[in-house]
């Protein structure tokens, strides 16, 4: 990779003005080495009232605008799903390393398309999973190599919640909305994650209106383990995660969001009382962005290089497929002897 910046720390633009650019320019500031110094959004003013409000010196009216003015070291793109492609790939064009949200494409092959062009451009692509930076997950991955729950067997998790707004781009298909894509990537990533390996194949199910509104799928690992997930966005707000082994299990009740205070993780043995460990908090999107910075800066590899997220779209990619599959379904035969049921879905 080639460094991109001097010893000051980076020039951020961030193209959007999402709820969640808020969170990133605080941690931007948190983190201190860097600084938010552009924001791009389609409406001029909508940019300028964002920049003027939070102290952001410069404004655009088009993303194009800021990618080309040579105001900015690296993006942050906070952009709807669909528009997660296209941009880093503008932005890899106009020779800027990127930090895109979750996920990093809609779809596989605008993720090896992404991985193409940064190899091409000898620039950085990180997909935003800030959660994977806490140090709960040094605390997990010590317990799980020291064989606390003994051979791991299983995967559980679930991110589930309800969205209420109706101009969400999460409820928008033509956003690249739905459960799947907007939290689904997380359980899977974490399944992928904590076994250290790939799913060879994948079940799912899901209910569709305009976008998959709750969604389960199963992963099957090699070595004898299976993970499974269940998501939504109809669904009241539940977190969790849990890791079973031929000893026990191990517990992650916030895997998403751990906090910035001491977290627990609990191991369960039948018979037994459980065992608590704490990690040390912090604030995984200031870890984010420093492990950013000095890869770009360094011109060193991220903590996560672009092949986990592009393995991780593979994985989103034949779940949804094998959602939409009719001959993966069994039919269940009614008591009276028929295959006819009701959809009652409402």
């Amino acid at each position: 990779m080639k460094p991109v910046a001097d010893g000051s720390g980076l020039r951020w633009g961030v193209l959007g003005t999402a709820a969640v650019a808020d969170t990133f320019l605080a941690a931007v500031r948190a983190e201190g080495s860097g600084e938010v110094r552009a924001v791009a959004s389609r409406s001029r003013d909508r940019a300028e009232a964002w920049a003027s409000a939070r102290g952001v010196p410069l404004a655009y009216g088009s993303h194009e605008l800021l990618l080309g003015s040579g105001e900015v070291d690296a993006v942050y793109i906070p952009l709807p799903n669909a528009l997660h492609g296209p941009w880093t790939l503008s932005a890899l064009e106009a020779g800027l390393p990127v930090l895109c949200e979750k996920p990093l494409a809609h779809d596989l092959e605008t993720a090896r398309r992404i991985q193409s062009a940064a190899d091409q451009a000898g620039r950085i692509v990180v997909e935003g999973f800030m959660y994977r930076h806490h140090p709960v997950y040094d605390t997990v991955r010590q317990l799980l190599d020291g064989g606390v729950i003994g051979t791991l067997r299983s995967v559980t998790s679930r991110f589930t919640f309800v969205e209420e707004r109706p101009d969400s781009s999460v409820t928008r298909a033509d956003l690249g909305g739905g459960a799947l894509l907007d939290v689904g990537c997380y359980c899977v990533h974490l399944s992928r994650m904590v076994t250290g390996r790939e799913p060879r194949r994948v079940a799912a199910a899901e209910i569709r209106r305009d976008v998959d509104e709750t969604f389960m799928g199963i992963l099957e690992f090699p070595g004898g383990v299976l993970a499974q997930f269940e998501v939504s966005i109809v669904s009241g707000e539940r977190h969790g995660a849990e890791l079973h082994g031929t000893l026990g299990t191990l517990r992650l009740p916030r895997p998403w969001v751990p906090g910035t205070g001491p977290v627990q993780v609990i191991v369960q043995r039948w018979g037994e009382e459980e065992q608590v460990f704490s990690a040390p908090g912090a604030d995984p999107w200031v870890l984010q962005i420093r492990d950013f910075d000095q890869a770009v800066r360094e011109g060193r590899p991220p903590r996560w290089p672009l092949s986990d997220a592009v393995a991780n779209t593979a994985v989103l990619d034949a779940l949804g497929r094998a959602a939409r599959r009719e001959d993966a379904w069994t039919a269940v035969e009614a008591a009276d002897g028929s295959f006819e049921h009701t959809d009652d879905y409402d």
